[in-house]
């Protein structure tokens, strides 16, 4: 009988992460779908050159948040749950969106003035995508901080209600602006319209509200622990921009950003197919990893990351013979006729870094969570050095096989790197 209760009292227990985890999932097939469909539908109505240049800028935007937002959002995932279980969730989530904000309006200043010194990197659009790329990022500033509370506080329904509303808002709206503006400009108008709507049905700014004076002692900590324990993550932000997405920049320098679209469609199917099961296990395994460690719980630790390794594997097979048997109907289905040929080409490559990076992720969790954040520039150094290394060198010969090559190179060096530092961290003084 003792037995029994104890086994019922462990699935009592367990039941809130099934119920997590079937909101996670949820959230994640509507994303799963929509990004699909954006696909096919963003390359029938967006030419190649617009399709290229437009990530090319985003891809830009994406270089100033990892260098500037990743220490401060990165401190806030990992440090609200000790402030929440402390009455300070409110104060600490102020503190982090002044922070925020900053840096933003940083991102923004910097890269203004970049694109009005050097008209050529907008790609051929007009004065007016400035104003747009500035939009984005202060609203992807703003949703990151609400929704990074939302995650940390698992507040899992919420989260995937948002993602999947976000995922059909930013492929209703991007397809409504190409439609009638098929320009660089369009497409970056509906990403960020997509997203400010979705952030203003699902953000929840309660703590914006005004409450206690946040202390000089909270600012100090948080400063200090935005020092120490985010900091890290600017350097390896920055060198994983490198590794995942500066093939684009050398494609584009020998070629154009026609072959970049090219490249950008193929490489937007095949990273999906590991990554999108393998989002969904990080948004639900990571927060329990995190709070397992920060409440001493290292059995539980090991518990997680064995069963994330554990379900990454198992996708990362399901992936492989999914593109191997499937490959050909795939990119049929999901790209306009004048980009499948090349992708069908690149997708066993993409996929295969894909598998890389998702393992590469869960391990750089497991590292973060025993506060070796520093360690990571080890394998981000390795990472780049790879893959631009590779693009010099295959690119002007292979070009979209050859920078697909030089992706996959990168991140199967940044794995074997990060599998050393993990074994070295287990090993017995």
């Amino acid at each position: 009988m003792a037995q029994r209760l104890r086994r019922r009292a462990a699935a009592f227990r367990q039941r809130p992460l099934v119920r997590e985890g079937l909101w996670v999932v949820a959230g994640h097939g509507v994303t799963a779908v929509a990004g699909l469909v954006s696909i096919r539908l963003f390359t029938e109505l967006a030419p190649q050159s617009v399709f290229g240049a437009a990530n090319l800028l985003l891809g830009m935007l994406t270089l100033g948040m990892h260098a500037l937002l990743a220490p401060i959002t990165q401190t806030q995932i990992r440090y609200h749950s000790a402030y929440n279980d402390a009455g300070d969730g409110d104060a600490y989530t102020r503190l982090i969106a002044r922070l925020a904000a900053g840096a933003a309006a940083a991102i923004i200043v910097l890269v203004s003035a970049a694109l009005l010194l050097w008209p050529g990197a907008r790609g051929g659009a007009g004065l007016s995508v400035i104003g747009w790329l500035a939009a984005w990022v202060g609203v992807s500033a703003w949703r990151g901080v609400l929704i990074n509370r939302a995650q940390a506080e698992r507040q899992q329904k919420r989260f995937a209600l948002w993602v999947g509303t976000e995922a059909l808002l930013t492929m209703g709206c991007t397809g409504g602006t190409l439609a009638l503006w098929p320009t660089v400009e369009g497409f970056i108008a509906g990403q960020v319209m997509g997203l400010a709507i979705a952030a203003l049905i699902f953000g929840s700014p309660a703590f914006l509200r005004a409450g206690p004076p946040i202390g000089a002692d909270m600012k100090r900590v948080v400063f200090s622990r935005v020092a120490t324990y985010g900091l890290p993550f600017a350097p390896l932000s920055v060198l994983g921009w490198v590794s995942n997405l500066s093939e684009r920049y050398i494609l584009v320098a020998y070629f154009d950003t026609a072959t970049v679209g090219l490249y950008v469609a193929a490489f937007a199917i095949a990273n999906r197919l590991p990554q999108i099961p393998s989002n969904f296990l990080a948004d639900l395994l990571r927060p329990v990893l995190f709070e397992a460690q920060g409440r001493g719980q290292f059995i539980v630790v090991r518990k997680v990351i064995m069963t994330w390794l554990s379900g990454l594997t198992l996708i990362a097979a399901l992936s492989i013979a999914v593109v191997i048997q499937f490959g050909d109907l795939i990119a049929y289905l999901l790209l306009e006729a004048t980009y499948r040929a090349p992708a069908i080409q690149l997708m066993p490559w993409i996929v295969g870094s894909a598998i890389a990076t998702t393992f590469t992720m869960a391990l750089d969790q497991y590292l973060m969570s025993h506060g070796r954040s520093r360690v990571l520039l080890i394998p981000k150094t390795i990472a780049p050095a790879a893959s631009l290394a590779c693009s010099v060198a295959l690119i002007p010969q292979y070009g979209l096989v050859g920078a697909a090559l030089a992706h996959f190179a990168g991140q199967a060096a940044q794995l074997l790197t990060t599998i050393l530092l993990v074994a070295a961290l287990r090993r017995p003084n």
